[in-house]
């Protein structure tokens, strides 16, 4: 569904919860789907939270699913 990138002055407010609202209720409502799906970095514990205050819940994770910038291989939660 994308990537959210914010300010660090905007991190623990209600814009996260706000855009990512407005994501689900358009591929909801609008487009229809059954299953829309997030991924995020194994190493990214906040985005982790954030999605779980969301009410999304971990269905599995893509082993070595990408490279981070660095070279080292990254899991997609």
């Amino acid at each position: 569904m994308g990537a959210t990138w914010f300010d660090r002055s905007c991190w623990g407010g209600p814009y996260n919860v706000e855009s990512k609202l407005l994501l689900f209720t358009h591929a909801f409502e609008d487009l229809r789907l059954a299953r829309p799906a997030l991924r995020t970095d194994n190493l990214n514990v906040r985005s982790q939270q954030a999605l779980a205050r969301l009410g999304l819940v971990h269905e599995g994770t893509l082993r070595s699913h990408m490279r981070r910038p660095d070279g080292t291989r990254r899991d997609s939660l």
